[in-house]
């Protein structure tokens, strides 16, 4: 861009300077010549090597074939000897002033001191641009050259040496060698977490795994048993939940991850799962005034984890259920959604916007009347939502009720 500039600068500039001095230039001379020319009609016009006059018809029989037929104003004029511009102007008597002109000197004083300055200035300012690009290049190549290390890294191998070492040090200059450096540090410190949080969450999984095997065995065996009518449900929930403790174990483990939880993903009935959770939870209003009611308005399918599905409406309805005295808590399930709605107590509006917020909780109600939680509920489903790239809105007005509302737009089937 900067060399077209110069090129159309220097070719306008010419043209400009050209065209303006000489006509400027043989107006005033035939300001002049009429001047002479009203003092004395007789006087002789100058006719110099590059300029001649004619008072026309006086001059008639000298003028030249080719510039008879010349309209008044400037005219580029090529058929006379070595003069190239042409000059006609008129007074009011009807008398007529023809100057013939050879600009070849002007133009070479426009070149000399017109283009010629001109064209060292761009040039030069182009060569200075070209070396600062190359030089801000050379400045910025280290950089670069770091942060492509930076993108190109694997947390799960890095390490000091991935970012300074005997290689890279001939590529840094001082201050980036000292980046890197720190980088590396940091990544190194990064790697030993990562390594530390594998290693507990393995351990975790290992550890956790021996007492729901002991509980799921305890529950099959008592299953085989003749129980009472009233000890059957209860022995058949424990087996339940111990099945679900083992899938939501080894789920979480991986959630809590940074790699994608991808393979625990397939297409789920959404009306299907909140059927389960709202029987699974049952068992939390069988003394309640309160109703549970499903809603299937539509089928909805959804790309995603059972166990995630299971555990969002698990905690949604859990709140909905812990937070009701008495009315209801109704589950609709649409096309691209599932709606929660209770008739509870409600949330304060100065609470809703750090509701989503780990361990937080409605103050406002009384120690006696606040149900038993730890105020994770909300955020483990905002986090869910946040994954799978789903939505939810909450709306509650206190006393009245709340309704939560999860969005499954971007996970259609």
């Amino acid at each position: 861009m900067i060399g077209l500039a110069v090129v159309l600068g220097i070719i306008v500039t010419h043209l400009l300077l050209r065209q303006l001095l000489v006509r400027e230039a043989l107006a005033e001379e035939a300001e002049y010549f009429w001047q002479v020319v009203n003092e004395n009609p007789q006087a002789a016009l100058p006719a110099t090597k590059n300029l001649r006059a004619y008072l026309l018809p006086r001059d008639g029989d000298l003028l030249p074939e080719s510039a008879h037929h010349l309209t008044l104003g400037y005219h580029e004029y090529h058929h006379v000897e070595k003069f190239n511009v042409a000059y006609l102007s008129e007074d009011n008597n009807g008398l007529q002033l023809l100057i013939l002109f050879n600009r070849s000197g002007v133009d070479s004083l426009v070149l000399l001191f017109g283009i010629l300055p001109l064209s060292v200035a761009l040039i030069f300012l182009y060569i200075s641009l070209y070396i600062s690009y190359r030089f801000s290049l050379k400045l910025l190549s280290p950089a670069k050259y770091l942060a492509d290390k930076i993108r190109q890294s694997d947390l799960r191998t890095i390490g000091k040496k991935d970012f300074i070492n005997e290689v890279d040090a001939k590529k840094y200059d001082s201050e980036t060698a000292t980046i890197a450096e720190a980088i590396g540090e940091l990544a190194q410190r990064v790697h030993l977490f990562i390594e530390r949080e594998s290693n507990f969450t393995r351990d975790v999984s290992h550890e956790l795994r021996s007492p729901i095997t002991v509980t799921k065995l305890a529950s099959e065996l008592l299953s085989t048993k003749d129980l009472s009518p009233d000890l059957a449900p209860v022995v058949k929930k424990i087996s339940h939940a111990a099945n679900d403790m083992e899938e939501l174990t080894e789920f979480f483990l991986h959630l809590a991850r940074e790699e994608s939880s991808r393979e625990f993903e397939q297409t789920i009935d959404v009306n299907a799962i909140a059927e389960q959770e709202i029987d699974k939870l049952a068992f939390m209003i069988d003394d309640s005034h309160v109703t549970m009611v499903l809603d299937n308005q539509k089928k909805c399918y959804i790309k995603g984890s059972e166990q995630v599905l299971s555990v969002l409406c698990g905690n949604l309805l859990r709140n909905a259920i812990l937070y009701t005295k008495k009315g209801s808590v109704t589950v609709t399930v649409d096309s691209d959604k599932i709606i929660v709605k209770d008739t509870g107590v409600g949330i304060s509006q100065d609470k809703m916007s750090t509701i989503f917020e780990c361990f937080e909780r409605d103050i406002a109600q009384t120690k006696a009347n606040r149900p038993k939680g730890y105020g994770v509920g909300l955020s483990i489903v905002k986090r869910l939502c946040d994954r799978y790239g789903w939505q939810i809105d909450l709306k509650s007005e206190k006393d009245k009720g709340t309704t939560a509302t999860v969005y499954f737009n971007e996970s259609r089937v």
